[in-house]
C-alpha cells in the first residue's frame, strides 16, 4: 500500500469518525443510522462499514477515544510518587474540568446511553479502563492518609468526586439561565470550581 493510499485511508477514517462522534454525541446510539453517519462524513455506507463493521464497533470507538483523555489524566496521577495529597486532588480535578470545558456535551452523552445502553457501554474497554483507573486513584488518594482509610466509604468517595464535577456540567444550561452567566461567564465559575472541589475532597480525606 503506498503512502498516499494510507494517508487517504487514515483521513477517511478520521472523517468517518468525527462524523459519528458528533451524531452519537447529539442524537444517541439509537437515533444514528449508519447512513446519517455516511452522509456527514461525505462517503458511502459501504466505506462506514469497511472500516468500522457495524454501528457498534463504530460506537466503542467513539466512547473508547472519549475517555482516552481521562484515562492518560489518571495513569499520570498514579504514576507520580511525588505528588502530596492536595497536588493529586487537584491535578486530576483541574484536568478534569478543562476536558469538560472541551466538551460539555460529553457528560450528558455518557449519562444518556448509561440509561439507555447500559450493556452497551458496561462491555466497552474504554469505559471499563475509565472506572478502573478512577478506582485505583481514589485507592491512592486514601492510602495517602491511612488513619482515615478505614473511616472512609471508598465508593461514597468516588461517586462524591465524580458529582462534584459532572453535576455542574450537566446542568450547565440551567446555571447560565438562573445566574444570568454567558458561555465565559460559566467557564469562569467552573474554573473557581477546581478550588473549592480540592479543598472540600483534601479536607475530608485528611
Amino acid at each position: 500500500m503506498g503512502v498516499k493510499q494510507t494517508v487517504s485511508n487514515a483521513q477517511t477514517e478520521a472523517k468517518i469518525k468525527s462524523a459519528a462522534k458528533k451524531l452519537f454525541t447529539k442524537k444517541g446510539f439509537k437515533g444514528t443510522t449508519v447512513r446519517a453517519v455516511a452522509e456527514d462524513a461525505g462517503v458511502n455506507v459501504a466505506l462506514v462499514n469497511y472500516y468500522f463493521q457495524s454501528k457498534e464497533k463504530l460506537f466503542d470507538v467513539i466512547v473508547a477515544e472519549n475517555f482516552k483523555d481521562y484515562i492518560e489524566v489518571v495513569q499520570g496521577l498514579l504514576g507520580s510518587e511525588s505528588m502530596s495529597l492536595e497536588e493529586r486532588v487537584s491535578n486530576y480535578v483541574g484536568q478534569v474540568i478543562d476536558q469538560m470545558k472541551r466538551s460539555p456535551q460529553l457528560p450528558m452523552f455518557i449519562l444518556r446511553e448509561m440509561q439507555q445502553n447500559p450493556n452497551l457501554l458496561r462491555q466497552n474497554e474504554g469505559f471499563a479502563e475509565n472506572r478502573s483507573s478512577m478506582s485505583l486513584l481514589v485507592d491512592q488518594l486514601l492510602d495517602m492518609n491511612p488513619s482515615r482509610k478505614k473511616e472512609i466509604d471508598k465508593l461514597q468517595l468516588q461517586i462524591s468526586i465524580s458529582s462534584l464535577i459532572i453535576f455542574p456540567m450537566l446542568s450547565r444550561t440551567m446555571t447560565m439561565t438562573m445566574h444570568g452567566l454567558d458561555a465565559k461567564g460559566f467557564d469562569a465559575f467552573m474554573d473557581k470550581r477546581k478550588q473549592v472541589i480540592t479543598d472540600m475532597i483534601v479536607r475530608y480525606i485528611q
